[in-house]
């Protein structure tokens, strides 16, 4: 009984025995000017026919199996008395299901058993089973739906519907389950985690996020490994933009639970990949390779933070993972980290040859042979090499230095080789070094001569 907005009452009456799977249900509202007794009086009316069906419809049920034709006449009798009454629309569909009738046939039984009995579970669930085997995923959502109205406590039943609608690629539909269970129960922290789930699936991460620290403020005995993985994940996407903050925050917590797992700390190096400081996610990445070096994916994006602070040297540590346990793939992405960091050692502003030279040499040793980065790695180097020679020069003459006249030599070998092999990358550039190696070939041969007694 409640009271519409005119203030006058609207009942909602069903008729049911005790156990059975339906029976009839209708809501009678007040009319205008109607006493409170004749209002009473039209309730009971509306329920007389289902009152003078009932004894049909159960005939139909007890017989069903045993005289199916003599529980058909029954259940049509019923529904002459009360039309779309539940119980015997129900007992129409078990006997069409019985002798393998039509889908649809069934279907329209159980959908008049609904219509008559909006509160029958049963009828809904049957209802739903049909609608499943023709692959109507529309109609099985809203059924589900439906169910879920009528059973808003049933857990289950609940989550049931969220995995179906998840599986029919409807996660609005899924995540409005969640939230209507919320709204009966707000400390339900099973549901917070389907609503994250659901959030997921829509690619809403910072919904994510909020339904699971709900999760972890409603039960935090369920923060798991499993826990923090999904939220730290969710708090790191989309690529280009992650939640930060909630990022470094949650991956903190998990790798701190969870001290020696690979996955917590892969997730904390990121963070601070993102967050800063750097310092800190070298350290973490370091503290991973220890405990789990398959994933050499932290270590790269470590080296390029770096490379991108100017502090690419400072990565040659971690690049020793790389070298000795990287695949070609991971091999080839630290070369072109190497190479890119080291061309613009070779300007005049902040030039550093000898570090250039370095990063070269290792990005010509880790790139495949021949390829792309090889050459450029090859140019690079040719470049960092020959442009020392007239450095060292003066140097080698005021010392009048052996040592730095062999070094010097050294040096000039490397240009010419590195230089060939580069020469595609920049021809004419390559060409113009190439003259300046030839030219100081028969100088450091006499220096040579020279110093080297």
């Amino acid at each position: 009984l409640a009271r519409t907005e005119g203030g006058r009452y609207a009942v909602q009456l069903r008729a049911i025995g005790i156990s059975d799977k339906a029976g009839y249900g209708t809501t009678v509202a007040q009319l205008p000017n109607q006493s409170l007794e004749d209002f009473g009086r039209a309730a009971a009316d509306e329920l007389r026919g289902a009152f003078k069906a009932l004894d049909d419809a159960k005939k139909c049920w007890d017989l069903q199996t045993t005289k199916p034709d003599d529980a058909v006449k029954a259940a049509l009798s019923a529904l002459r008395d009360q039309p779309n009454h539940g119980l015997a629309e129900y007992c129409l569909g078990e006997i069409a299901a019985a002798r393998k009738a039509p889908a649809d046939t069934l279907i329209a039984h159980y959908a008049a058993a609904t219509k008559g009995d909006p509160q029958s579970l049963d009828a809904w669930s049957q209802l739903a089973i049909e609608y499943q085997q023709k692959n109507d995923s529309t109609n099985t959502v809203r059924v589900f739906q439906e169910m879920l109205r009528v059973a808003p406590t049933n857990q289950p039943l609940r989550e049931q519907a969220f995995r179906l609608f998840i599986n029919y690629g409807r996660p609005e539909a899924a995540k409005q389950v969640a939230e209507e269970g919320l709204a009966i129960d707000p400390t339900n922290a099973d549901l917070w985690d389907l609503k994250s789930n659901a959030c997921l699936f829509l690619e809403d991460f910072p919904c994510a996020v909020d339904a699971l620290e709900q999760v972890f403020t409603v039960d935090s005995a369920k923060a798991d490994s499993l826990f923090y993985n999904k939220i730290s994940v969710a708090a790191s996407q989309p690529p280009d933009k992650p939640d930060t903050v909630r990022f470094l925050k949650w991956a903190s917590k998990g790798a701190a639970k969870y001290p020696t797992s690979g996955t917590m700390l892969a997730h904390l190096a990121n963070a601070y990949g993102y967050a800063g400081p750097l310092d800190s996610a070298v350290a973490v990445v370091q503290r991973l390779m220890a405990v789990d070096s398959s994933d050499l994916r932290p270590v790269l994006r470590s080296i390029q933070a770096l490379a991108a602070a100017k502090r690419v040297q400072e990565a040659f540590p971690l690049g020793e993972y790389v070298e000795r346990l990287g695949e070609a793939d991971d091999k080839q992405n630290y070369a072109v980290i190497l190479v890119n960091a080291a061309l613009p050692l070779l300007q005049q502003e902040g030039q550093d040859l000898p570090a250039a030279a370095t990063m070269a040499r290792k990005a010509v040793v880790l790139s495949v042979s021949g390829g792309r980065v090889a050459v450029n790695a090859n140019y690079v180097l040719g470049l960092a090499t020959a442009l020392q020679l007239p450095q060292l020069d003066q140097a080698i003459m005021d010392g009048k230095s052996c040592e730095l006249a062999q070094k010097s030599q050294a040096l000039l070998e490397e240009a010419a080789t590195a230089l060939a092999a580069g020469e595609s990358a920049n021809a004419s550039a390559a060409a113009q070094y190439q003259k300046l190696v030839d030219g100081f070939r028969p100088r450091i041969e006499s220096q040579i001569k020279a110093f080297c007694k």
